[in-house]
């Protein structure tokens, strides 16, 4: 995965001509979807119900690179490894000082129990707090996964 380290996340566009491809970028039909999502996050819940927030991650998809703002990680004593199962989207809320972890379901499921333990051990160092958000296509596609949201 290519990641791509840029010093004020909150400019990225989502459907801008990436700077440069992940190396092994997926063309399935599910790809597509996450793509989808995670554009609708970033262009609609993020502003609506978190307009102080700044992004810190944007997930690798099948049309743009990774984008990690790592001085906005690290003021929130954040380190993590390249290798490390990231959520699809992370925003802080700086208002409110909340760490947003964004999943689309399509790319690793619904944020469920064994997916939160895991959040919260890679994120243990945040210094602020954690919220757990998983994002679906449609409320249709949500239903199917009501049971194992966290």
């Amino acid at each position: 995965m290519h990641i791509e380290d840029i010093s004020d996340a909150r400019h990225f566009e989502p459907h801008a001509e990436p700077k440069h491809s992940p190396p092994s970028a997926p063309s399935d039909e599910g790809s597509r979807f996450d793509d989808e999502i995670v554009s609708a996050v970033l262009a609609g819940f993020v502003p609506r119900w978190f307009p102080n927030s700044r992004r810190l991650y944007v997930a690798a998809t099948s049309v743009s690179a990774a984008y990690v703002c790592s001085a906005g990680m690290n003021a929130l004593g954040i380190s993590v490894d390249a290798a490390a199962k990231m959520p699809d989207v992370m925003i802080h809320d700086v208002k409110r000082n909340w760490l947003v972890l964004i999943e689309a379901v399509t790319s690793a499921g619904p944020v469920d129990g064994k997916r939160r333990s895991e959040l919260k051990q890679l994120f243990k160092n945040s210094s602020a707090g954690l919220v757990f958000v998983t994002a679906f296509e449609t409320r249709k596609a949500m239903q199917a996964f009501l049971g194992q949201i966290s």
